[in-house]
């Protein structure tokens, strides 16, 4: 069930593969370590509450935070909001 106000027509399911990073050789030996790349994936339900403001809960998909490996993929939750006045 929708939140009052909000329909099928006003509401939208977005998947992005939003970001691709290739890490560079030389930026990975100035940290002393081997890089490869970073990459985001993200999937969020836009509701437009009026024509003028939407909210946007999404979930990210981080792979190889930093690029190095040594750090361990990570889920990040949040949101976005926007307004035009």
């Amino acid at each position: 069930m929708s939140p009052p106000g909000i329909t099928r027509d006003n509401a939208t399911l977005r998947f992005s593969y939003t970001t691709y990073g290739q890490i560079s050789d030389e930026y990975g030996q100035s940290l002393g370590e081997d890089t490869d790349f970073e990459a985001v994936y993200e999937l969020g339900h836009r509701f437009q509450i009026i024509p003028s403001f939407f909210i946007q809960p999404s979930v990210q998909y981080i792979q190889m935070p930093g690029g190095t490996g040594d750090i361990p993929d990570a889920v990040v939750l949040g949101a976005w909001v926007g307004a035009a006045f």
